[in-house]
């Protein structure tokens, strides 16, 4: 998506644990339609289409390092940095 332009969400999201061993935890404060995780490199690493405020990714099988989260809710889009232990 770098040649789009994207409209931050303004949600009130709590991402956790940040850096993470296992599971991340996400639960937002509006709808979140997709969700995708990027390495990088840039590579999709994860996702998944949902409907729901609250999330939770097994992340127990990603190499450690640094990650972007990126939560879809209609036309915006929040980018998390993420830390795998």
């Amino acid at each position: 998506y770098p040649l789009r332009r994207q409209r931050q969400m303004c949600i009130r999201d709590r991402i956790y644990p940040n850096p993470v061993n296992n599971q991340l935890k996400i639960i937002a404060g509006q709808t979140i339609d997709k969700v995708r995780v990027y390495n990088i490199f840039g590579q999709t690493v994860y996702s998944k289409s949902i409907n729901s405020e609250n999330l939770s990714i097994d992340m127990s099988n990603f190499s450690s390092g640094l990650y972007l989260l990126q939560l879809h809710s209609g036309n915006t889009i929040s980018t998390k940095k993420i830390i795998k232990k």
